[in-house]
């Protein structure tokens, strides 16, 4: 489990898409629990 984070619908994040790879950013559209709806960027 990972630290706590405070996110709010308009944070700007990123995200890990595959970790040998890449992270990638998004802006948080949604949160339902916890679970986070992120639109990516690129």
């Amino acid at each position: 489990m990972g630290t706590p984070v405070n996110m709010i619908v308009g944070s700007h994040v990123w995200v890990e898409e595959d970790s040998d790879v890449a992270w990638i950013d998004g802006e948080v559209e949604q949160l339902t629990g916890e679970e986070v709806v992120i639109q990516a960027t690129t």
